[in-house]
């Protein structure tokens, strides 16, 4: 059964749902003692709403009961919805007045009479085909991207990263091809007992790749395709740092991603010297939120602007930091540029030592795009282009590297 409800009144709106149920359906009711919060099975068919003139089809999880409406620009744009709805089923929730203020997630009920059912909508930036994402167009411009398409790692935007034995993260970081490569498309990072290199003495390896010096962007989106798998012990991370010299917090740490353990939670974070020295919590400087799908492939973003970071999971919001002028050294982001840092990272006092037999582990990045306002200028071309250009877009941002073009040796840690 379809149901159009268009932008007319709230109380017609239920006339007219009412009158085309019980037209199709008739409005008999059983004896059933079914629990009234129970989630029906496959209870919205479709869903489709108008949105800026344009008609946008939802995307329908039916084991999560969400419906996906990707790239509308604002909530605002919406003015109409049709739904097609399981027989008996009828809609208890007033969509009519949310047109022209849809909230980013709305939950609708759904109603036999007997039973109930909700589902969640949720308002997208992306449109997804092929598990490829593209941005909203009309907010966003891409200025680079790695999709680890070519054979091998291009160094010319990666590095290494370097071991050191005065944090935990990097402990054990190792240059073995073995443990950093390109596999079907994918940027592999793996982590492992030590039995390949009898020269090392670390216990473990791990690999890792930093933009440090080489890829560096400041105010925008950045968007990382990821997974990982689970072993104790195991944190991987997917991070970003200021190009600076300035001393760790004071320029600030964007935390995209940090998964430790069997949790099924995604850990993201901002760390500065306000939230070292002052408050972690005014304003909230992270947002611990689990996922039920910890082990797949999970769309991490963050966007940067001049008053705000903004985290989110596969298109939704899940922390939103905000600047205060009045608290010192409390928002450093909207001044320096930041790298990027992919790292499959073992042991640690968050996550504790690591179990052998549960490795290796590993964490697999299938694309860092990062993107700028669709409205800010054009970037100057570069003057000394690359003869042999990767396959992929990668123009010069020009933008401003901070303070400092070199990081020698910095110290910092992600958790006291």
């Amino acid at each position: 059964m379809k149901i159009t409800i268009f932008n007319i009144s709230s109380a017609t709106a239920r006339v007219i749902c009412g009158l085309a149920m019980l037209s199709l359906f008739g409005c008999s009711k059983t004896n059933s003692q079914e629990d009234a919060t129970n989630l029906g099975s496959d209870v919205l068919k479709a869903m489709e709403v108008t949105a800026g003139g344009e008609q946008v089809i939802g995307e329908i999880d039916q084991e999560s009961h969400t419906v996906y409406l990707r790239h509308i620009h604002s909530g605002e744009n919406i003015t109409s919805a049709s739904v097609t709805l399981n027989e008996e089923y009828q809609i208890v929730t007033d969509l009519n007045a949310h047109y022209g203020n849809w909230p980013e997630n709305l939950e609708i009920e759904l109603t036999d009479g007997n039973s109930t059912s909700k589902y969640t909508i949720n308002l997208c930036d992306y449109i997804k085909s092929n598990d490829y994402y593209l941005p909203d167009s009309g907010k966003w411009k891409l200025v680079w991207n790695e999709e680890f398409k070519a054979p091998t790692i291009d160094w010319n935007n990666w590095s290494y990263c370097s071991r050191s034995s005065k944090v935990d993260w990097n402990r054990y970081m190792s240059e073995e091809e073995s443990l950093t490569y390109i596999e079907n498309g994918n940027l592999v990072l793996k982590a492992i007992e030590n039995t390949i290199a009898p020269d090392d003495t670390a216990s473990f390896l791990t690999g890792g790749l930093t933009g440090t010096d080489k890829r560096y962007y400041k105010l925008g989106r950045v968007d990382i395709r990821a997974k990982y798998t689970h072993a104790q012990g195991f944190w991987p991370a997917i991070w970003m740092m200021p190009q600076t010299s300035v001393a760790w917090p004071n320029a600030g740490e964007i935390d995209i991603c940090e998964h430790i353990n069997h949790e099924n939670t995604v850990h993201q974070t901002v760390h500065s010297s306000y939230t070292k020295t002052v408050s972690k919590t005014d304003p909230v400087s992270s947002a611990d939120t689990p996922h039920d799908n910890i082990l797949g492939y999970i769309l991490y973003s963050v966007e940067i602007d001049e008053d705000c970071v903004i985290f989110r999971l596969d298109g939704q919001e899940t922390l939103r930091y905000k600047k205060d002028p009045t608290k010192n050294g409390q928002f450093p982001f909207d001044q320096y540029a930041y790298y990027m840092i992919l790292s499959a990272q073992l042991g640690g006092s968050w996550p504790g030592a690591p179990d052998p037999a549960e490795l290796p582990a590993s964490m697999t990045v299938d694309f860092v795009r990062f993107y700028v306002a669709a409205d800010s200028p054009e970037p100057e071309p570069d003057p000394d282009p690359d003869p042999n250009p990767d396959p992929d877009p990668n123009p010069d941002p020009g933008q401003d590297a901070g303070e400092d073009n070199s990081i020698e040796d910095p110290i910092y840690h992600l958790y006291n």
